[in-house]
């Protein structure tokens, strides 16, 4: 009896598992995506300004 219980809890705890797990994993790829890409602007903006002083420079 007690094994059927257990079974069920499980499945029971995985559902309600997947939606918390998708809420925090969503939000975190998502913020971990917007940091990679504004990093990669940054740094192209950077490079760009650097050339752009470079030749101004010289």
């Amino acid at each position: 009896m007690s094994i059927g219980r257990d079974t069920k809890a499980s499945r029971h705890d995985l559902i309600f598992l997947s939606p918390t797990f998708t809420a925090y994993i969503i939000p975190w790829t998502f913020a971990i995506i917007n940091s990679i890409l504004k990093a990669l602007l940054i740094s192209i903006i950077g490079q760009y300004l650097n050339v752009e002083l470079n030749y101004s420079l010289a």
